[in-house]
């Protein structure tokens, strides 16, 4: 007995060793009442449990998923820590598990100010459905019309997703500048963007006869949903188009009718016979089916999000400016 009473305080011995004045009984704990032999219970030592717990969870979690450090910035290498290239099979078709959701969930709420493109570090978006999340979520700041019937047409992900090996382009050493100087609504973006980077398929749709081998080296776009997308979809594609620095992308037009939103960069469009104007970054530009359009980059690179809809969505566009705008 002696022995018990030692590891176990009787009824009153913890609010005796603290301050009788910060305890709650449980009469304040349990809503029915005073339970028979229920101790009074600290405020302390409810606090140092919970902080406790709370420490215990934070430490788990990381252990079991390394995490690049809040704003930290690519190496000279042009790495993200926690980039390294994987198989993209493996990459897409992975989903959290039951026994996984709960630290998906918690990560989640962590990376909240990321897809509001306030954070600086990206926690679980690392699946096709946080791609499109993030595009609806920038979309939604945004809050125009003409983008969002668009974003109404994104497809939804499906449990198979389409094997898309990694390929890199010369182009995608520019996104560590763009990612530098994007505004806050597309930072969650570009920060995937330049954390995955090198597990993404990476396409050009012109060759070296068609506009020069120079352009090719600061050209460059990704598919995440589309007929060449990780994401199945007939109906829309979405993706994001690169330019690199004092690149003229000339006059080019599709049936797909377009809308882009650049993420980071201030460059030059041109739609149809109409001047150069400078458009900034999130401002929506919409082209029409067979509208010709160009843009021209200054001293910054041109990281810009595409929609097409309608008609053929790998269709090679037409180069020249013969097609008028229309009213």
């Amino acid at each position: 007995m002696a022995l018990c009473s030692c590891v176990i305080p009787q009824r009153n011995s913890i609010p005796s060793m603290i301050s009788g004045s910060n305890s709650v009984t449980s009469a304040q704990l349990r809503p029915g009442g005073r339970s028979p032999g229920f101790p009074a219970y600290p405020r302390h030592l409810a606090s140092v449990t919970f902080c406790w717990r709370m420490v215990t969870c934070v430490v788990n979690l990381t252990a079991r998923q390394p995490q690049p450090a809040p704003g930290r910035l690519p190496d000279q290498s042009g790495k993200l820590p926690g980039t390294e290239a994987t198989d993209c099979r493996s990459r897409t078709k992975q989903r959290p598990g039951p026994d996984e959701y709960s630290s998906f969930l918690w990560q989640g709420s962590v990376a909240t100010q990321d897809y509001l493109g306030i954070g600086s570090s990206m926690t679980s978006l690392h699946h096709s459905d946080d791609v499109m999340d993030l595009v609806s979520r920038m979309a939604g700041l945004i809050n125009n019309p003409t983008l969002g019937k668009f974003i109404r047409d994104l497809p939804k992900v499906p449990e198979q997703l389409r094997d898309c090996q990694p390929r890199a382009l010369p182009v995608l050493a520019h996104l560590d500048a763009a990612g530098q100087s994007c505004p806050p609504a597309s930072r969650g973006l570009l920060e995937y963007l330049l954390r995955f980077r090198e597990t993404l398929f990476w396409g050009q749709t012109y060759n070296t006869d068609d506009f020069g081998a120079e352009f090719l080296l600061s050209y460059g776009w990704t598919e995440f949903a589309g007929p060449r997308g990780p994401i199945p979809s007939e109906k829309l594609a979405c993706g994001v188009l690169i330019l690199g620095p004092m690149t003229e992308y000339p006059a080019h037009s599709h049936q797909a009718e377009e809308v882009y939103v650049p993420l980071s960069g201030t460059a030059l469009w041109k739609m149809g016979a109409s001047e150069w104007t400078e458009r900034a970054p999130l401002e929506v530009i919409y082209h029409q089916s067979w509208t010709p359009h160009a843009m021209r980059t200054g001293k910054d690179p041109l990281i810009a999000l595409y929609l097409w809809r309608g008609g053929d969505l790998k269709q090679k566009s037409k180069i020249g400016a013969a097609v008028e705008p229309r009213i």
